[in-house]
Parts: C-alpha cells; sequence; structure tokens
C-alpha cells in the first residue's frame, strides 16, 4: 500500500480522461444516514456539496459519469482530492490498488458486468473512504450496490456501523457480483465440454474455449491486487477502518482466494478441454490414416498382378489360356478376402 503526501491541486489542469464513455451527464447520489435517520438525494449537485460537514450522519456518495474532467475538477477542488487520485480516477485502465493519504484511503477495483455468451466486460469503480463518509466512483451506471441502498432503506445492519462497514459492504456486493458471473460461465463451460460438442471437431468451439479462458484470466488479474489490498487491511496497515471491523475485510479477503481458486479451477477444465478436443481431432486423424493405409495394402499385391499382366511380353502362357481372365479374378478375390480376415482379427479394421 502507498502512503502519499499531500502536493496541492495545481496540477489538475493536465488531467485527462482515458477509457470508455458510457453516459452523457455526470450523475449523484447522496445517502445520510444513522441509526434513526436516513436521507436519500437522488439527484444531488455539486453545488450542495460542503464536504460533509455534519458528523451525526455518515454520508455515501456515489458518482457517475468520470468523463466530465471539468465536473471531476470541480469535484476534486471542493474535496481537496489529491490529484494523484484524480488521475487515477480518470484512468479506468488503470489497475486495480490501494494507497493512504491524510484524510482518506483510496481504493480502485474492477467489478464485472453484462455476462452475455461468455464475454464479461471489467469495469472500475473507485472509492474514497475518509472519517464519516464514503465515496464510489464509476463511469458506467449498474446495479452492483442496488442491495446496499435496499438494506439502508430498510433500517439494515449498514445504518449501525460506521463508514468503514459501508466500505465493506460495498466491496462484498462486488465480489458477490464475481461469484454470481463465475457460476454463469460454469454453465457455459460445462456445456462446452460436453462429449458431443467434442465430437463434432467444430473449429467454433475451441475458439469458445479460449475466449472463456482468457475472461477467466482478466478476472483473475484483478482479483489479485484486490486480495493484497484486503490483507494490508487485515494487518491493520490501513487508517480508517476501526480494528473491530478488521475481521469483516479478512473476510473480503477469503471470498477473493476463493474466487482465484475457482477461477484456476474452470481455466484449468477448458485447458483440459482444449486438449481433449485436439486429441479427439488427433485420434480421428490417426482412424483415417489407418483406414486408407489398410486400404492401400490390400490393393497393393493386385497392383502387383495387375502390373505382371499388363506387361508387353509374347510369352505369358496365362494370356492365352481359356480360362485365365477367371483365374486372376479367383486369384484377386482370394487375396482381397485373405487381407479383409486378417486385417478384422488384428482389429484394424
Amino acid at each position: 500500500m502507498e502512503k502519499v503526501e499531500e502536493i496541492g491541486l495545481h496540477d489538475l489542469n493536465s488531467v485527462e480522461f482515458i477509457g470508455k464513455q458510457y453516459c452523457d451527464v455526470p450523475s449523484m447520489q447522496l445517502f445520510s444516514y444513522n441509526k434513526e435517520e436516513l436521507l436519500e438525494n437522488k439527484d444531488f449537485k455539486l453545488s450542495q456539496l460542503n464536504k460533509f460537514s455534519d458528523d451525526k450522519y455518515i454520508y455515501w456518495l456515489n458518482i457517475y459519469g468520470l468523463h466530465d474532467v471539468e465536473f471531476m475538477k470541480e469535484l476534486a477542488a471542493k474535496l481537496d482530492i489529491h490529484f494523484l487520485v484524480v488521475q487515477d480516477l480518470l484512468d479506468t485502465t488503470s489497475r486495480p490498488k490501494l494507497q493512504h493519504f491524510d484524510e482518506y484511503i483510496f481504493f480502485t477495483v474492477k467489478a464485472v458486468q453484462n455476462v452475455e455468451g461468455g464475454k464479461v466486460e471489467l469495469i472500475q469503480i473507485s472509492f474514497l473512504l475518509g472519517k464519516g463518509f464514503v465515496i464510489s466512483f464509476q463511469e458506467k451506471p449498474g446495479n452492483h450496490f442496488q442491495q446496499i441502498r435496499k438494506i439502508m432503506r430498510a433500517k439494515g445492519t449498514v445504518r449501525e456501523r460506521g463508514s468503514d462497514f459501508l466500505q465493506y459492504a460495498l466491496l462484498e456486493a462486488i465480489l458477490e457480483d464475481y461469484f454470481f458471473t463465475i457460476d454463469k460461465l460454469e454453465v457455459i463451460i460445462k456445456d462446452q465440454m460436453k462429449l458431443e460438442n467434442i465430437e463434432k471437431s467444430d473449429p467454433a468451439s475451441i475458439f469458445t474455449m479460449e475466449s472463456l479462458k482468457e475472461t477467466l484470466h482478466e478476472m483473475k488479474r484483478s482479483l489479485h491486487p484486490f486480495k493484497e489490498a484486503m490483507n494490508l487491511i487485515e494487518k491493520g496497515v490501513a487508517g480508517f477502518i476501526k480494528t473491530k471491523s478488521g475481521k469483516y475485510f479478512a473476510d473480503l479477503k477469503d471470498q477473493s482466494i476463493q474466487l482465484i481458486e475457482e477461477l484456476d479451477s474452470n481455466i484449468h477444465k477448458l485447458e483440459s478441454g482444449a486438449n481433449l478436443f485436439f486429441s479427439y481431432q488427433s485420434h480421428k486423424m490417426n482412424d483415417t490414416m489407418k483406414t486408407l493405409t489398410v486400404i492401400s495394402a490390400i490393393f497393393i499385391p493386385l497392383t502387383f498382378l495387375v502390373g505382371i499382366y499388363g506387361m508387353n511380353f509374347d510369352n505369358l502362357p496365362e494370356l492365352h489360356w481359356h480360362y485365365g481372365y477367371y483365374a486372376f479374378w479367383a486369384i484377386t478375390l482370394a487375396l482381397v478376402t485373405a487381407l479383409v480376415i486378417y486385417f478384422k482379427k488384428k482389429k484394424w479394421l
């Protein structure tokens, strides 16, 4: 985990958005809550932001639409967000990380979205966790935290805890999406691994398996930094997370390890499936070559006989024999029958 000293905001003019734009206009939603009260503002405006000054509430500010650089600069100025954080927020292709600043902890993680036909989209979600507040940033609107919102509205456990527990709940929701996604991918993998699909020897099958394997590898790469970050939090390195909340983040680490193991297992299944596909292809090719070889072996003696009697010598007694033609066919059929019987005994036919 990196700890970064404050350096001011003069470098904000150089930041730019990197990634894919998903929405036209940025939007914000603010939850202000405590055990007894919940205030929900679904259309929170930047002009209303006052750095979460009322200590009687815990605040969760969710932001969609990071592509608007001017909006992000204004937000950073209002909340004193470090230039390096703004830079990482606007780069939605960056590696997940955890950084510790004086006023907050900065997380970036990859969340899964849109599982269709084995294609999984990984989107970046970032968090600022400070004393009494959590800010979540994402370019693409999604339903990752819909269950958390329902729990908060129903006066659930989240309302009774601090901002660190809210951060845990949000991260757990992202991991639950990983579990759900892996379950859906396993159905596709199981279908691809069916023997009838292997027997079809359709090249599209191997391309599908390779695509699935790359998807699983990408998910695995996104989880390793997550596991490392949770490990640091479990060791008590990160501030703004109470000691009694450490066990929840340790559970997130265990879940990420379980996910990585499940991904490894499915990757091995796909590798085995690809090996089986190529082995079956090789076996079919060998069978074809064996059949062609047997047919060639049957015709070799016949070719020999035809070659002898096709020579243009005058003195070939059998050519002038009345039964020579019939004898030739009798010998030919006898040779073919004998060879077929022999090859069947050897189980080559």
